[in-house]
């Protein structure tokens, strides 16, 4: 489970590569040929070989770093592949007396942590397919495994004293129960601090803090300054009715509990001001006009400052929606540090606490698993374009000058241009989104399309590199299709996130409505502009994106072929299996009072409108759209002798976490367009 933690954080891992191809000016219709014939075509292999980073860890002296770099890699002889997850440190990372990265381990890391002292790491070992929690002295270059179960660890946060490590463990009231009901269906974290002996290289004891009926809401534990107790996120319930309403706690070591906030709401969050006189947090509230649809409120962030000696509340002007990640107060507490979705970009931002004004710190590229260290004095991440590969980062923050302290080298294959475009959707609101283009494009040639339509709903398309699968866990790769002459239209649809929350709530009651419209006003445009041979047109989704896939095949005959992956058919039966309940709050009224909304745009109910032909893809371990999704579509379309076909991923869950399973979903894809478009 602890693999949790390195996907949670975007399971990052790392790049070392310079790039040839800069995304282009939004005004430019200019495209760069890339005619050098020594590349070798980029291909859904040498896409799981592209590194990623992870886990970019400043010291607290602000002068090493260390940072995980994840990518696959093939045994030749036994025809498979795996995850790497190679862990590297760098000494002296100001600007004049960097070394070079130096790999520590031959087997492979999921996470890292420093501690205080800048002189031990806290790592999670992965070894034989076992997990264990060591320390690794740095100076003495020695490894202690601490006596600590991991299989079953969910996060950890090492105290500002050094000498304790407060971790949230996943426990499974399932695990002891032959007949379970709707109360014990839900296996959450509990919370508990590991006593560590005085060199750190042993735990002396294990004491847990939660109370059986707290259950710790997110990956966010927050100690106080000087190490006396934890701040975390708290449920009476996992129930998706109950999880909502959540209190902010206080627990000291004696393991006494006391609220932090008065009233229950969708708290989120909690970061500890550097001083540790307050605490910020997202409060999150429905907007205006939405009060019954609760799927909006974890994207409707209201972000607070609560004094802890008056417990006074003062929330600041903007909303943020969807993708906020709050990561840190500078040391002077007159600014927060936070990721935001911002269009088409994961931007890096420090907000006033005072005037409420975002000053952006990041502009062209995507920040991707931001680190800030505990004197809040450096900062590491991940940064990428669409076109640019990964790359690890540290910079200070009293002076921001990221600085790339990953190896670099170029790429051995050739990317074709990735530009971003504009059209009118619906509603005649202005709507955008990326165009790659195959790499050896030519002007006033027509080209086959394919329209990748992101999950979510609340979710967007950013800059995320297009020579690896989307998020290394999605079978889709823009890179690799571009690669075999197809135009890739990525469009960031009604219900996106990064537009603000009236935007993502615009989509509310409208699903497979104002979103497909988007989508083909978008296509019609390429069309019109001469770049896209219109009788060859495909589309694919995963997720929420798969359903859009599956609407378009059954509404509008712009679309040839299509892939559905993961894609929500039944939007009835999806209420009852899935563990993400959230088709209740966009549809607005439940299916039991008014089903017609419900009828109208589930793809089951509508195959005998289908046309072209359709892959179905899914995980048979997908617990958010389950594979019984894809096996009712699949069947409905072979009793009404629609061209379509099913494959379904061994051991595979909603994202993929095996390197051969997500080759061969990218292959199916690649095979699939090529048959049929």
């Amino acid at each position: 489970m602890f693999r949790r933690i390195v996907l949670s954080a975007c399971l990052s891992i790392i790049s070392t590569l310079a790039v040839y191809a800069q995304e282009s000016d939004i005004n430019s219709n200019k495209v760069t040929k890339i005619t050098e014939k020594s590349m070798r075509p980029l291909t859904v292999e040498t896409s799981l070989s592209q590194p990623w980073f992870g886990f970019v860890s400043p010291s607290d002296d602000a002068h090493e770093a260390v940072y995980i770099q994840k990518k696959g890699e093939e045994d030749k002889k036994a025809g498979k592949w795996q995850w790497r997850y190679q862990l590297f440190y760098v000494k002296h990372i100001d600007a004049n007396a960097m070394t070079g990265a130096q790999k520590l381990f031959n087997f492979n890391v999921l996470s890292v942590s420093w501690f205080p002292d800048a002189r031990k790491l806290l790592l999670i070992k992965e070894q034989h397919d076992q997990l264990s929690l060591c320390v690794y002295d740095i100076k003495l270059n020695k490894l202690y495994p601490l006596q600590m179960p991991v299989q079953e660890l969910a996060s950890y946060q090492i105290s500002p004293n050094g000498q304790m490590i407060a971790v949230s463990v996943h426990e499974d009231k399932r695990d002891n129960l032959s007949v379970l009901d709707p109360a014990t269906m839900y296996a959450g974290n509990k919370l508990y601090v590991l006593m560590l002996s005085k060199d750190q290289t042993h735990v002396q004891s294990i004491k847990a803090l939660s109370k059986s009926d707290d259950y710790v809401m997110n990956d966010r534990l927050t100690w106080l300054k000087d190490s006396s107790g934890i701040v975390f996120v708290s449920a009476h319930s996992l129930a998706p009715e109950r999880s909502r309403k959540r209190t902010i706690k206080r627990v000291d070591l004696a393991g006494h509990v006391m609220n932090v906030t008065k009233n229950e709401a969708y708290y989120d969050q909690p970061i500890l001001s550097y001083d540790g006189q307050s605490l910020a947090y997202f409060y999150n509230r429905l907007p205006k006009g939405y009060q019954y649809a609760d799927y909006l409120l974890r994207y409707s962030n209201q972000l607070c400052i609560l004094n802890l000696n008056d417990h006074k509340q003062r929330c600041l002007k903007p909303l943020f929606e969807g993708g906020a990640q709050l990561l840190s107060w500078d040391q002077k507490d007159e600014n927060l540090l936070m990721v935001q979705d911002d269009h088409l970009t994961k931007r890096l931002v420090k907000v006033n606490i005072k005037t409420s004004d975002i000053v952006p710190l990041t502009h062209d590229v995507s920040v991707v698993s931001p680190v800030v260290n505990n004197q809040a004095t450096a900062i590491g991440y991940m940064q990428m374009t669409s076109n640019k590969a990964p790359e690890a980062v540290v910079s200070r923050l009293d002076e921001f000058l990221p600085e790339v302290i990953n190896p670099q080298r170029k790429l051995p294959y050739a990317l074709g241009q990735t530009e971003i475009i504009h059209w009118l959707g619906s509603n005649k609101e202005s709507i955008e989104g990326f165009v790659t283009y195959p790499p050896n494009y030519k002007k006033g040639q027509k080209y086959p399309l394919i329209v990748a339509v992101h999950g979510g709903p609340a979710n967007h398309w950013w800059g995320s590199f297009i020579g690896s699968p989307h998020t290394l866990d999605t079978p889709f790769c823009v890179g690799c299709m571009a690669a075999e002459g197809y135009i890739i239209f990525r469009p960031n649809v009604h219900g996106s996130t990064g537009y603000g929350v009236p935007f993502m709530a615009s989509n509310y009651q409208k699903i497979g409505q104002i979103d497909l419209e988007d989508i083909t006003l978008g296509v019609r445009h390429l069309i019109a502009e001469g770049i896209v041979d219109p009788k060859r047109i495909g589309i694919w989704g995963w997720s929420y994106g798969g359903f859009l896939a599956a609407v378009a095949m059954e509404r509008d005959s712009l679309f040839k072929t299509a892939v559905d992956g993961a894609g929500v058919n039944d939007l009835m039966s999806l209420e009852g299996t899935s563990d993400y309940h959230t088709l209740t709050y966009l549809m607005g009224v439940p299916f039991w009072q008014d089903a017609k909304p419900w009828v109208n745009i589930s793809p089951v109910l509508h195959v005998g409108s289908a046309h072209g032909s359709i892959l179905i893809q899914g995980g048979d371990r997908d617990t958010e759209v389950p594979l019984s999704q894809s096996l009712e579509l699949y069947y409905a379309l072979k009793q009404a002798h629609k061209k379509v076909s099913l494959k379904i991923y061994r051991d595979q869950g909603h994202e993929f976490s095996d390197p051969n399973q997500l080759l061969a979903g990218m292959k199916d894809t690649a095979n699939w367009f090529r048959q049929n478009l």
